[in-house]
């Protein structure tokens, strides 16, 4: 799969000088809080038969997400070019954390000698705002920031696993991969399952070719405030739960539709992006990892645990192929050192962030032992067969 990586310069040239400006195409918050370079090329040419002296290279952006920042060159021989090295530009971290709407920023490279200018290179970008993502096309790993474990609503998730995995038996533990049994690992997940089906959550359309073009992205706060998100919303909100409770999480995107997927040991896949939707199937297939429908926890009643797994392997079956795009692996992800998202600053009205919690019913209580549907593990693990 190839990625846009870059957007090239409008080269407006007037001799003796032509420069070129690549730059990334779409910049966020999560770009800028992982060190994501928005430089990627920067070269000046002396097109002229003559030396040129004391040039001066400044780039600046209207408006201004990029801090300005200028280079200089002693001297640029007859039909020489120049790499500039230094790519590191500063954004506007400020700038990026209030921004609640897209815009697009005109970024402009020019060249000057002595006060005369020689060349300008013009280019735009797009900036996000601060809770969009930008799509497979341009930014794939950064949806990994947008896993978010500590944000305040996968606490109260966690909690209430804790206590369904307490009810039916279990070690109330949310231990990751500390048993060592892949059995153990689907237990938590089935657990989170079912404390998020009890939000009572409702579901949103995502918005066209999201997968591609990106969307903005409700936090599991908002989600449990609001009570519904797409998709792509309970993906991110169930990966963020699985990595808090110590599990590896997947996103799995499909033409139009996002789902989500945890490792049943401590394993990752080699690469951040995974578009082989063999490499996947072969990993269930082993009883390794496995992949659910998040939206079914929209449901009422709830369905099993089992049911959404299904769902998921037959979203991610071979005659779906056309349909997969990518899976990204947030472990991968986090080794190479993509952060989650800072929380958003707390409601004055909520410090939690959440709603409140209402009083259990006797009904709550008594259902819990029967909330965790069984655990589906594939053979060959023969042993973990329930």
């Amino acid at each position: 799969m190839t990625y846009d990586q870059s957007q090239p310069s409008i080269i407006e040239s007037e001799r003796p000088v032509a420069v070129h400006v690549s730059l990334a195409p779409k910049v966020n918050y999560a770009s800028m809080h992982n060190a994501v370079p928005v430089l990627r090329e920067l070269w000046v040419e002396n097109i002229s038969p003559q030396p040129l002296e004391a040039l001066a290279v400044q780039l600046r952006s209207e408006p201004p997400v990029l801090v300005s920042k200028r280079w200089f060159i002693d001297r640029l021989g007859p039909g020489e070019r120049l790499y500039i090295d230094d790519r590191d530009v500063v954004v506007d971290a400020g700038f990026l954390w209030e921004l609640t709407e897209a815009l697009t920023t005109r970024v402009e490279v020019v060249v000057t000698s002595n006060g005369q200018k020689l060349a300008v290179a013009s280019t735009p970008i797009e900036v996000l705002a601060r809770n969009e993502w930008g799509g497979v096309d341009s930014m794939p790993e950064l949806i990994a920031a947008f896993v978010t474990p500590n944000d305040p609503g996968v606490e109260r998730v966690l909690k209430t696993a804790s206590i369904l995995l307490r009810d039916r038996g279990l070690s109330p533990a949310l231990d990751g991969y500390q048993s060592g049994s892949p059995r153990r690992a689907a237990e938590i997940a089935a657990a989170i399952w079912a404390a998020v089906g009890q939000l009572g959550l409702d579901y949103s359309a995502p918005p066209a070719s999201f997968e591609r073009q990106g969307q903005k992205v409700r936090t599991p706060s908002h989600i449990v405030e609001a009570g519904l998100g797409t998709c792509l919303d309970l993906t991110l909100f169930f990966a963020a739960c699985l990595e808090q409770a110590g599990l590896n999480p997947l996103i799995v995107f499909l033409r139009g539709h996002a789902l989500v997927g945890c490792w049943l040991q401590e394993e990752h896949f080699a690469g951040v992006v995974v578009d082989d939707p063999a490499a996947l199937r072969n990993r269930i297939r082993l009883g390794e990892l496995l992949i659910f429908e998040t939206t079914l926890a929209t449901q009422r009643p709830l369905p099993a645990f089992s049911a959404a797994v299904d769902a998921g392997e037959k979203l991610i079956a071979p005659e779906n192929d056309a349909r997969f795009e990518c899976v990204i692996d947030v472990r991968c992800a986090r080794m190479q050192r993509i952060r989650p998202l800072p929380s958003q600053r707390p409601d004055a009205k909520d410090a939690d962030g959440v709603r409140p919690e209402r009083e259990d019913s006797d009904a709550d209580r008594a259902s819990r032992a029967v909330d965790i549907p069984e655990i589906p593990i594939k053979p060959p693990v023969r042993e973990l067969d329930v």
